[in-house]
């Protein structure tokens, strides 16, 4: 949080070669989300098409973007 200044500066989390996202990692990925979201800022996750991140993020109701190849969209 000490990077996006509180979490007053968009941050953008890419997860493209994340092959295993366990409880601990989505926890974080929770915690620093609501704390961006309290702030009024973003968080971006990328995550490959079809990954297993993909997938772990779906289930849980993260908010994330993938294309159609599994590579990152453009900022």
């Amino acid at each position: 949080m000490r990077l996006t200044r509180g979490g007053n500066l968009p941050r953008a989390v890419d997860l493209t070669g994340v092959s295993h996202l366990a409880s601990a990692g989505v926890s974080a990925l929770h915690t620093v989300a609501e704390q961006h979201r309290q702030q009024g800022s973003g968080l971006d996750l990328h995550a490959a098409a079809g990954s297993a991140a993909q997938l772990v993020l779906d289930l849980v109701a993260l908010p994330h973007r993938t294309d159609a190849a599994g590579r990152t969209p453009p900022r």
